[in-house]
């Protein structure tokens, strides 16, 4: 039994994408003097038919405040982050479940964006507005929910006068690739990020919508 349980194990780690498996290598050598990684820019500048999945309307969405970083620590414990973007002016969209947080999204429409993990500096053009660390809780996940995020974040990109909005997507993420295609993104830059005993070295390489 153990054994069967240990190969069932070793094909699943096999069947990862590639630059996953590779990722998850380099993640044992100590020190981590290399690091590499690949994601995606998603553009949405047609606006579908809202609702998204009018079926399922289930939470509701509200901007959020520094008064909400509480809430938002229940999700996951940032509360330095939180209270930085929340004071650089940055936007924030918290998902409740019967006044129980179940998640978030956040929204920047500077001029640039540094992004938080590959320190990958995203320009915002005047016309959009970019999406980040959107987060829905595991247990109120595949529900419907963040697509009535999207949703919410197509209704604030309108009201402040923007016509796109832009979300980075790691390579790999294969759900997070279909829910971004099935509410009108499509792939418009690929980016290949290196970090080599502190340095970072970014390679971009523009995309067309079918190309993953």
């Amino acid at each position: 039994m153990g054994f069967i349980s240990f190969t069932a194990k070793l094909q699943k780690y096999l069947l990862q994408p590639r630059l996953l498996l590779l990722q998850n290598l380099l993640k044992r050598i100590p020190l981590q003097p290399f690091h590499l990684a690949c994601f995606y820019l998603f553009l949405l500048d047609e606006i579908p038919a809202l609702p998204l999945n009018p079926n399922r309307r289930l939470g509701e969405i509200r901007r959020g405040g520094p008064r909400e970083v509480k809430e938002l620590l229940r999700c996951e414990n940032k509360p330095e982050i939180f209270c930085r973007r929340f004071e650089k002016g940055e936007q924030c969209l918290v998902v409740f479940m019967k006044e129980e947080i179940a998640g978030y999204g956040w929204l920047s429409y500077a001029p640039v964006y540094l992004e938080e993990r590959y320190r990958y500096p995203v320009q915002i053009p005047p016309d959009t507005v970019y999406i980040y660390d959107s987060y829905i809780v595991p247990e109120h996940r595949r529900k419907g929910l963040w697509l009535q995020l999207i949703e919410q974040e197509i209704y604030f990109m309108k009201k402040i006068g923007r016509k796109k909005l832009l979300v980075m997507v790691d390579d790999g993420h294969e759900r997070s690739i279909k829910l971004h295609r099935r509410a009108g993104f499509y792939p418009v830059k690929k980016i290949f990020y290196f970090r080599l005993f502190g340095k970072r070295f970014f390679k971009e390489k523009n995309i067309g919508k079918t190309e993953i």
